[in-house]
C-alpha cells in the first residue's frame, strides 16, 4: 500500500520566535506611535484655547506710556458682558485749520477741516496694544483715527477669550466708535489675522450699517481651514471649538473688501486668504510678494488709506 501524502497545510503556526517579534513590533507600535500620537490629540483639545488665544497680560496700559506724538489720546474702557471691563486707546490726528486769504473780506477765510476718518483697529492672537504701537504710528501717519481695544484676557483687559466673547468685545468697540461721534461711512475696520476673524464677527448676523470699507491682513477663511492646513496628520480641525466661520460671514459683507496677504505667510498660507476672498462679494485681493505673516504693509496700506475714492471703488475685484 501506499505511504499517505503529508498533509503540508496541517500546521500553519509561525515558529514561537517569530511569534514573539509580531508581538513586539505591535507593541513598539502603540507605545512609539499611537500613544504619543493620542497624547497630542488629546493635549491640543483641552488646551487649543491657550494656543489660540495667547494675549501678553500687562498692567494698566495707559496712551501716555506709548508716546504718540502728534495725537490727542484717551484712555478707553468699555463695559461689555457681565460687567467685564476691556480697556484701549482712541487715538486722534491733529485736526489742521487752513487759511486763505479773501478779496471779498478784510479777515483772512479758515476752511473747516475735512470729516475725520477711523480705523477700527482688530489685532492678532498674541501681545497686547502697546506692542502694536508702531503699526498704529502707521495709521496716524495716513491721517486717520484709531481705535484699538485689547480682546478679554489680553492686556489690561478683563474676561477669558472664547470666540462668542469677541463677537460681544467687536460689537462693543463698533458701537462705542458710533457714540464718539464718528458716522459707520467714517469708519474703516481693519483686522490682522484672528483679528480679520474678529472684525468680521460684527458680520455674525443681519446688523447695523455698513462701514466704509473692511481691510483685512494675513487672515484665514475659518480656524479649521487653519488646523486642516499646519496639521494635516491629525484630527484637529474637527476638536476645534471656536471655529471662526469667516467664509460665512464674508458673504454678508456688502462694502468694498480689501485683503492683504504675503506669499511667504507660514503661519496662514496665501491659499487661505484667496479662499477667503473668493466667497466675498466686492473684494481686492493684494498679494504681497514675500510678505510674511506678521508683517504690516505700511507702504500700500497708507497709499490706499490716503485716497478715500480709491478705497471706497476697488481696482479690481477678486
Amino acid at each position: 500500500m501506499n505511504a499517505p501524502a503529508q498533509d503540508i497545510s496541517r500546521d500553519r503556526t509561525p515558529p514561537p520566535a517569530q511569534r514573539r517579534a509580531t508581538v513586539r513590533w505591535r507593541r513598539m507600535l502603540v507605545l512609539y506611535l499611537l500613544v504619543p500620537y493620542l497624547c497630542v490629540t488629546l493635549i491640543f483639545a483641552i488646551f487649543q484655547r491657550q494656543l489660540i488665544y495667547r494675549g501678553t497680560r500687562s498692567n494698566r496700559l495707559d496712551v501716555s506710556l506709548a508716546s504718540f506724538a502728534g495725537s490727542d489720546s484717551q484712555n478707553v474702557a468699555l463695559t461689555v458682558d457681565d460687567d467685564v471691563i476691556i480697556r484701549g486707546w482712541l487715538l486722534k490726528t491733529k485736526t489742521k485749520m487752513t487759511t486763505r486769504a479773501s478779496p471779498a473780506h478784510t479777515q483772512p477765510v479758515t476752511d473747516a477741516a475735512p470729516p475725520r476718518r477711523l480705523v477700527i483697529y482688530f489685532a492678532g492672537n498674541a501681545q497686547h496694544r502697546q506692542d502694536r504701537a508702531t503699526d498704529l504710528h502707521q495709521f496716524l501717519a495716513a491721517g486717520v483715527d484709531v481705535l484699538a481695544c485689547d480682546y478679554r484676557g489680553f492686556g489690561d483687559s478683563d474676561g477669558t477669550p472664547t470666540e462668542a466673547n469677541l463677537t460681544h468685545d467687536a460689537a462693543a468697540i463698533w458701537d462705542f466708535a458710533i457714540s464718539e461721534g464718528y458716522l459707520p461711512s467714517q469708519i474703516i475696520v481693519y483686522g490682522e489675522s484672528l483679528g480679520g476673524a474678529a472684525a468680521l464677527s460684527l458680520w455674525s448676523a443681519p446688523r447695523r450699517p455698513e462701514p466704509a470699507a473692511v481691510i483685512l491682513n494675513s487672515t484665514f477663511s475659518s480656524m479649521q481651514d487653519v488646523a486642516a492646513t499646519l496639521y494635516p496628520w491629525f484630527p484637529f480641525q474637527y476638536l476645534v471649538v471656536d471655529r471662526w466661520a469667516s467664509l460665512e460671514r464674508i458673504g454678508r459683507v456688502t462694502c468694498p473688501v480689501y485683503i492683504f496677504h504675503g506669499t511667504d505667510d507660514q503661519i496662514v498660507p496665501i491659499s487661505l486668504g484667496r479662499k477667503l476672498a473668493a466667497a466675498g462679494r466686492l473684494i481686492q485681493f493684494i498679494e504681497v510678494p514675500g510678505g510674511r505673516h506678521n508683517e504690516l504693509p505700511a507702504g500700500r496700506l497708507r497709499s490706499l488709506l490716503q485716497q478715500p475714492q480709491q478705497l471706497s471703488a476697488p481696482d479690481r475685484i477678486f
